[in-house]
């Protein structure tokens, strides 16, 4: 072999082993990225679970919410509707804003509603809410005129409504028309509407009331069974309600009217007196106030009396009811009524509060004797009837005074004499040493449940500790 053979061998023999530890190389590195892949995704699916699982838990006592309440749909249009068809849907507001009025319209099932308006009726508002027993078709109709069949009723304004439904079960309606601002009462020379607007319904001969009271954006509002024709009229003709004098300042006849969300504005230093179908309350006050005022039909009380000194002008909310109110005891030996005031605001004030007692009549109804003198107010505190120091005067009318309002009856207390028996003092006791007991362990709620002491993260540790630690070793059995 000649010197340049030599070389030649000599060469190859580096070369090949080159290509060798190269190819080698590349597979450890190949390995390398494939064992980090691997160790990431162990890591992904060892950790992320343990924490989504942490998170998706629920809590004790968690509840889903249903759907929100308040769907409503407006439909604006600027025809006047003849004929106009539309699905409400159940459950959602429907108000339609016409050229020449708006309509709002609310169903416990799906209705299929039609709409004429007719002889260029204006209406600024009217909402309609029915309790049906299914799905059913209704034509509504509005006219400046009487329906065919009907009369034109005495102090009416001239709106009449028709309500066609293809159903025979028994509906009930809540019925609403803005009534403050309408022209034809001042037609009818009506400035006040308190007490003197009703709904009416055709009852086949006349146009007969159905109780109504005026809420406080000026609607006057029924609730029905009734479903055919109906209008609003004035029940009162002008003059009928013109204010009498009295020593006590002027009085108001509402004596065909038990009032629901009767509103009335009291006057500063002028007393007044309302008197209704079932009471009279007499009211007076050294600043302006609002009033709300609801009484029952069942409630028999002659008269009432409030007299007020608030700090700031107020608005109270008035009911007057022979059942116990919600969310209070009954009262022991209480009189058969209630009497709930509930103010707007905190503000601080004095009040002088009044019932006029029939003691015939009471003892009538409880079927029991009474006693005018061991009569007492008493307000209800959140969990008790606390009595507050009351009298009586020559016109059997109890009275307290007070500076805050809550719900309010009146009470029977028994007399009681004064205990002039005296008792031996009893022996004082030797004092007796007691060894301390110690503290019973509170019983676990069976709500509670024993906390795991596992602890997920440690396993994540474990396993990614092991995985390392098997990498290690396998590179340097690679090598």
């Amino acid at each position: 072999m000649n010197v340049n053979e030599r070389s030649t061998v000599f060469l190859r023999v580096p070369i090949n082993r080159i290509h060798s530890i190269s190819f080698r190389m590349k597979m450890i590195q190949e390995k390398k990225k494939s064992t980090i892949v691997l160790i990431t995704l162990i890591i992904f699916s060892t950790i992320i679970p343990v924490f989504g699982a942490q998170e998706t838990i629920p809590k004790s006592g968690d509840t889903t919410s249903g759907p929100p309440d308040g769907k409503a749909e407006t439909i604006h249009t600027d025809s006047i509707p003849n004929q106009y068809m539309e699905m409400v849907k159940a459950g959602v507001q429907h108000e339609f804003q016409f050229k020449n009025m708006v309509m709002v319209f609310t169903a416990n099932k799906n209705m299929d509603l039609q709409i004429t308006a007719r002889n260029q009726v204006q209406l600024q508002y009217f909402s309609m809410e029915m309790d049906m027993q299914r799905n059913m078709f209704l034509n509504f109709q509005v006219d400046s005129k009487s329906p065919e069949g009907t009369i034109k009723p005495d102090q009416g304004i001239q709106k009449y409504f028709t309500f066609d439904g293809n159903d025979t079960t028994e509906i009930q309606s809540t019925l609403k028309m803005y009534i403050k601002d309408d022209p034809a009462l001042k037609d009818l020379n009506q400035t006040e509407v308190n007490g003197k607007v009703s709904w009416c319904y055709w009852n086949d001969t006349d146009w007969e009331p159905i109780e109504s009271w005026i809420d406080e954006s000026g609607n006057v509002v029924t609730e029905t069974g009734h479903h055919e024709h109906f209008t609003v009229k004035v029940t009162r003709k002008p003059g009928n309600a013109e204010p009498r004098p009295s020593e006590k300042g002027k009085i108001h006849d509402f004596k065909e009217v038990t009032p629901k969300k009767f509103m009335w504005t009291v006057q500063a230093r002028e007393g007044v007196t309302l008197e209704f179908k079932n009471t009279a309350i007499e009211l007076n006050s050294t600043r302006k106030f609002d009033l709300d005022i609801t009484v029952d039909d069942e409630f028999k009380q002659k008269r009432f009396k409030l007299d007020l000194s608030p700090d700031e002008p107020i608005h109270l909310e008035m009911n007057f009811q022979q059942e116990k109110p919600e969310n209070v005891e009954t009262a022991k030996n209480n009189l058969g009524f209630y009497c709930s005031i509930e103010p707007n605001s905190t503000a601080t004030l004095h009040a002088m509060m009044g019932i006029e007692i029939d003691e015939e009549a009471l003892e009538g109804e409880l079927g029991r004797e009474i006693d005018p003198q061991n009569l007492t107010w008493a307000w209800f505190n959140g969990s008790d009837w606390e009595p507050v120091n009351s009298t009586i005067d020559e016109e059997n009318i109890i009275t307290c005074e007070t500076d805050h309002f809550s719900i309010w009856t009146i009470l029977e207390v028994e007399a009681t004499e004064p205990d002039t028996s005296t008792e031996p003092e009893p022996e004082p006791e030797e004092p007796t040493t007691t060894e301390p007991e110690e503290p019973e362990p509170e019983p676990e709620s069976p709500d509670e449940q024993p906390k795991s002491t596992f602890n997920p993260m440690i396993y994540g540790v474990i396993v990614i500790a092991l995985i390392v630690i098997a990498y290690i070793i396998y590179i340097r059995r690679g090598q």
